[in-house]
């Protein structure tokens, strides 16, 4: 594309995990956009996004669903093209935008051409999760994402990641693959990836007596935390989208707090 120079304003809106966590500050942005776009591939939200913005006063019209290729492959070019003509356009995103790293990309992209940028934050799963089991923040190593296995190779980077964490004593916060044909990644079927790696690579770092905290259905009104081993949660019945967390070592007081979802 060529532009020298973006005269309008890009908004990145966090909607949060469902509809009341939309903010006052995010509500009148989106009100103010002359376009909204609407990411929804990285995660889900309740009830709906467009229910939602409907009952936000917004207008149909002014809604537009982005996919992974438009915001990755084409680098967010339609959005550039919107605001460089003087436009407000808001790109809103299922908790906070800048968890994804997708987002902060466009972001730095935007500011080169000269877009004005604002960010309107909100709540996401990964805080949400360790304020909601009690977990401590600090003591949350580098989280991973536990995907489905592609052309038959599964991914052992978040085995990695789990082990060196442990080594530290440190949490391990695991999203969960969102795949366009299989839909979102079942925690149990996260937890079979996980063993059937520790199978072939038999380093301990994660076993059937591994304590997982699963949560299922954040902020929903059908929300469950569930904390059990990893042999049991490989065969629970559960109800996506999830996310998982493995524990390092724990504080009394943390271990107090996630006792009561043990299952």
């Amino acid at each position: 594309m060529h532009l020298q120079k973006c005269d309008g304003e890009i908004f990145f809106v966090g909607l949060g995990l469902m509809e009341k966590h939309i903010t006052a500050e995010a509500a009148e942005a989106l009100r103010a956009a002359d376009k909204i776009y609407v990411e929804g591939y990285t995660s889900f939200y309740y009830p709906d996004v467009y229910t939602s913005l409907k009952n936000l006063g917004i207008p149909e019209e002014k809604i537009k669903n982005v996919s992974r290729r438009d915001l990755e492959d084409n680098s967010g070019e339609e959005l550039l093209r919107h605001a460089s003509m003087g436009n407000k356009v808001a790109l809103a995103t299922v908790g906070d935008p800048f968890i994804a790293t997708t987002h902060l990309a466009l972001r730095l992209r935007f500011e080169r051409y000269g877009c004005r940028v604002r960010y309107m934050p909100s709540v996401n799963i990964f805080s949400y999760s360790i304020s909601k089991t009690g977990l401590f923040s600090y003591k949350f190593g580098e989280s991973a994402t536990v995907v489905y296995p592609r052309d038959g190779i599964l991914s052992t980077y978040p085995y990695l990641v789990l082990e060196e964490n442990l080594k530290r004593g440190l949490h391990t916060f695991f999203f969960l693959d969102i795949d366009e044909k299989f839909g979102p990644l079942n925690a149990a079927e996260a937890v079979k990836l996980l063993l059937r790696i520790e199978s072939e690579e038999r380093r301990g770092a994660f076993t059937e007596g591994t304590d997982v905290i699963i949560v299922e259905r954040a902020s929903w009104p059908d929300e469950r935390i569930i904390l059990t081993s990893a042999g049991k949660a490989k065969e629970k019945r559960l109800n996506p989208p999830h996310s998982l967390i493995v524990p390092g070592k724990l504080h009394f007081m943390e271990k107090e707090s996630i006792e009561v979802f043990r299952t």
